[in-house]
């Protein structure tokens, strides 16, 4: 708290009032520029009436009367743009050196020297009327019409950190129709996807990974081939095409393209392994997908969370943004402009700086924002872990389904199964397949006598209609208060805990995802049953040492996650033993359980990496082919549309993660708190709680013994970390956080097995 306290003091001493001892900001340092002598154009009092900066040209002109080069510095505020080569400007001038000699008795006497000869250097600096030539106002400043001239202003422009930074600023804040539009269609599209999961889970899971892996790929190869062009090749429909270099027309775009393109399309390769990989887990993972999107959709406020914390990190990251921007514009005018020998004299060129070592607190400000980014997230993921945790222990209730009448397609399709228990006849029988108006599929048995030379004829039997009624619905109601109490445990009892576990989490997070990439791409080292089975070949080896790199990272890093957040939720724990009883748990949990846990995280990186790349593709093409923002002379003109789109990604990301997240961080929260009630012993609380969904799935691992599952019991210095005693001190003990000695009074899961009195724990 005490450094947020200190962003908040920075802030506010940047924009106090400059003779109360404040440190001068000056927001109009946003969107106008600086003449010659340090006047902000349009906003000081002496160009009230002068908005736009005009850059000099050099007094050499070429054969189309442009001017040869620009001089930078020469900076002129000028009412309007000119159109024309004869408009006069107040130029400033290169300074130029004289040099004189002095003798007799202009020399020098220094130290007890006599100096017979003294040399004497003269400046000069002036401003002339010079020409102008036809510009357009972009943003407040006047761009050449010459895309030679005007590639040179923006090579100067992106050397200089400060004017890029504005410029992006100035971009953002006039693109801000088009970044909204992309936010509401990544709205639109991670709402659109949690409803089709919920309803062609195995479809929409496939099609997105062959999708994802072709459309990364394209575009990889798309942009790589940009080595192969000339990005000044302003006319040429390829570098038109690309936005990276429709942007940043120059050897650095080639670079940003290709080094982009190589990165999508390794990353493209990585998919298409992992997909393959992926396609005989998919079945499994609907298993475990369906009941979460159950939870998702089981009440209004866990459903509309990923709205609620959209709103709240976009509020977050605008005030966030707004500070860093004022930081920027604290600075002052220096005139000391002119170099000599290593020495700065005074000049007629003034010019905007920073403070000496201000480069400090506005670093400062970039960590510490980072920070509460990371432990906004951190409270989103424990607020979804506890609501999952009390729509777990709800007991469900069936809801009879009504008499489905269907009639039997004029193509049947047979099946042959053996049909036990209902009468005397052995083996298989033959039965014919219906499937409902719902999705639900029946298969239709005759019951009876073997009939001559078949089993069970069917030819005899009425099969045009089939009534049949499919298994009772089940319903899990999530308590109204789940979201809510989750929130406010968060940030009354645990903030300290998420604070300091968000930016551990984030930092490994790089590393779980290259283990997670080398488990998807090479497997998971399990078939070798003995040294003698070991692959040998120079491959081999190098498979194994990548498995084995996974597994080191896996080692250090698996228990510093979203699952810490599970265990703070069910023990109020700190993160630290949080983090070491999440990793053993995963750990000991074995079967199904190990294997799923974590799985669909590949579903949600793709989901993200789809929803975000589609809003980001449409945000550039609105930029750059849209004539109201892609038309120099238009007011809506953006003036770095590149930037304005990888700041549309960051948003669109966002938004998508809140969705793709929530029903990832419920699966997980489902499986591991399935662990934890079984390593209570609280095996028939779990059976009737347990979503018939994945009941069948875990259906071995809800009766057996959780001391021979996983890598079994704990041997050596390695205490059981779920013992009578250690379960009474995590009851007992409460987390302590940085906001002092609060104490949660009553965990999700205290001692007692009676966890549906009220409906929930």
């Amino acid at each position: 708290m005490f450094l947020v306290a200190v962003m908040g003091f920075l802030v506010a001493v940047s924009v106090w009032p400059t003779k109360w001892y404040g440190l001068g900001a000056e927001f109009g340092r946003l969107n106008h520029g600086y003449d010659y002598e340090g006047t902000l154009c349009g906003v000081d009092a002496d160009v009230k009436g002068m908005p736009f900066v005009f850059y000099c040209g050099s007094k050499e002109v070429r054969s189309d009367k442009y001017p040869e080069h620009l001089y930078h510095r020469a900076r002129s505020c000028v009412a309007k743009c000119p159109t024309d080569f004869v408009t006069p400007v107040g130029c400033l001038r290169p300074e130029t050196f004289q040099f004189h000699e002095s003798k007799g008795a202009n020399a020098a006497v220094a130290n007890g020297v006599d100096f017979e000869l003294t040399y004497e250097i003269e400046v000069h600096q002036t401003v002339e009327a010079g020409k102008s030539y036809p510009t357009n106002a972009v943003g407040g400043f006047c761009i050449p019409k010459d895309e030679t001239l005007k590639l040179s202003l923006l090579s100067y422009e992106n050397a200089n950190p400060k004017i890029t930074w504005f410029r992006t600023m100035r971009s953002i804040v006039v693109a801000g129709p088009v970044v909204l539009g992309a936010a509401i269609l990544a709205l639109c599209l991670g709402m659109a996807y949690l409803q089709l999961l919920s309803r062609f889970a195995g479809p929409l899971i496939f099609g997105t990974l062959v999708f994802a892996t072709f459309a990364v790929s394209v575009i990889g190869l798309f942009l790589f081939i940009a080595i192969f062009f000339n990005p000044e090749e302003y006319n040429n429909a390829y570098c038109n095409l690309n936005p990276i270099l429709h942007t940043v027309q120059s050897s650095t775009g080639t670079f940003y393209s290709v080094l982009l393109g190589t990165v999508m399309m390794a990353f493209g390769g990585c998919l298409f392994i992992s997909t393959k990989n992926a396609l005989g887990k998919i079945d499994e993972s609907i298993g475990v997908i369906a009941p979460a999107l159950d939870c998702v959709f089981s009440n209004c406020d866990m459903s509309s969370l990923p709205f609620k914390f959209f709103l709240v990190m976009v509020l977050e990251l605008s005030l966030l943004m707004a500070g860093l921007a004022i930081l920027t514009t604290v600075g002052y005018i220096n005139h000391t402009s002119i170099e000599f020998n290593a020495k700065y004299v005074s000049g007629l060129e003034a010019k905007f700086v920073w403070y000496d070592y201000w480069e400090i607190p506005i670093c400062f400000y970039c960590l510490m924002s980072w920070w509460i980014f990371e432990t906004s997230i951190a409270a989103y993921q424990f607020t979804v872990s506890y609501a999952v945790c009390q729509w777990y222990w709800v007991k469900p209730t069936y809801e009879p389904q009504d008499l489905t009448s269907k009639k039997v397609s004029a193509t049947p399709k047979f099946i042959n199964a053996t049909v036990a228990g209902v009468d005397a006849v052995g083996g298989q029988r033959k039965g014919v397949r219906v499937k409902s108006a719902g999705g639900n599929e029946v298969v239709v048995f005759p019951v009876g006598k073997r009939g001559p030379g078949q089993r069970d004829v069917l030819a005899g039997m009425n099969l045009n209609d089939v009534v049949f009624r499919g298994d009772d619905k089940e319903v899990k109601i999530m308590p109204n208060s789940a979201v809510t109490s989750g929130t406010n445990k968060a940030l009354y009892y645990h903030l300290g805990t998420l604070a300091k576990g968000a930016p551990i989490i984030a930092f490994c997070r790089v590393f779980r995802l290259l283990s997670m990439a080398i488990r998807a791409t090479c497997g998971r080292a399990d078939k070798r049953t003995s040294y003698d089975d070991e692959d040998q070949t120079p491959g081999g080896a190098c498979i194994q040492l990548t498995q084995l790199l996974a597994g080191l990272i896996e080692n250090v890093c698996g228990g510093l996650s979203k699952n810490a957040f599970v265990d703070v939720v069910l023990s109020t724990n700190n993160f630290k033993e949080a983090s070491v009883q999440s990793k053993w748990m995963v750990e000991d949990a074995g079967g199904v359980v190990a294997f799923m846990h974590g799985s669909c995280v590949l579903y949600e990186i793709i989901g993200v990496t789809l929803i975000t790349a589609i809003c980001s593709a449409a945000t550039n093409i609105v930029l750059t082919y849209v004539g109201l923002f892609s038309v120099e002379d238009s007011q809506w003109f953006v003036q770095d549309s590149w930037d304005v789109t990888i700041f549309a990604c960051f948003l669109c990301g966002l938004i998508a993660y809140s969705f793709m997240a929530q029903f990832n961080i419920t699966i997980d929260a489902i499986l591991y708190q399935f662990a934890w009630a079984r390593r209570m012993k609280l095996v028939k609380e779990n059976e009737v709680v347990l979503p018939r969904a994945i009941k069948g799935i875990l259906e071995k691992e809800l009766l057996a013994d959780p001391d021979s599952m996983g890598v079994l019991e704990p041997q050596g210095n390695r205490m059981n970390p779920f013992g009578g005693a250690h379960f009474g001190h995590a009851v007992s003990k409460l987390t302590s956080t940085a906001l002092g000695s609060r104490r949660e009074g009553r965990p999700l899961l205290t001692g007692g097995t009676n966890f549906w009195n009220t409906g929930a724990p």
